[in-house]
């Protein structure tokens, strides 16, 4: 990955409990000190990290073509959905239930030498 000055990041957030949010936004790069180390801004706040916490973070612009416009089309209903109607009656079964044991029976017996 290769950082510049001025991109905008996502910042990794390690210690996030179960239900945090794992990466905050918001980071602009201010200053590229090394290969692997950032100085991160975001506007308040000052930071030092290393590359391996940090995204690229992409924005998308207004008038993209590339980006499917599902939720802002006018002529969109709702499927139809088919109910289903249930009967009264129960199904019979057309064989009887018959009691299958759900282990075989097993007599245990001693072994040949003993008999």
């Amino acid at each position: 990955q290769i950082f510049r000055t001025g991109q905008l990041v996502w910042l990794s957030i390690p210690t996030a409990k179960k239900l945090d949010p794992r990466w905050e936004g918001g980071w602009r790069i201010s200053e590229v000190m090394s290969p692997i180390n950032m100085k991160i801004s975001d506007g308040q706040r000052t930071r030092v990290v290393h590359v391996n916490r940090l995204r690229h973070r992409i924005q998308p612009q207004p008038n993209d073509p590339t980006i499917p416009l599902q939720h802002h089309t006018s002529n969109w209903y709702p499927p139809q959905i088919e109910h289903l109607v249930v009967s009264d009656t129960t199904p019979t079964p057309t064989q009887p239930l018959v009691n299958i044991p759900r282990y075989p029976c097993r007599v245990r017996q001693p072994p040949e030498r003993y008999m």
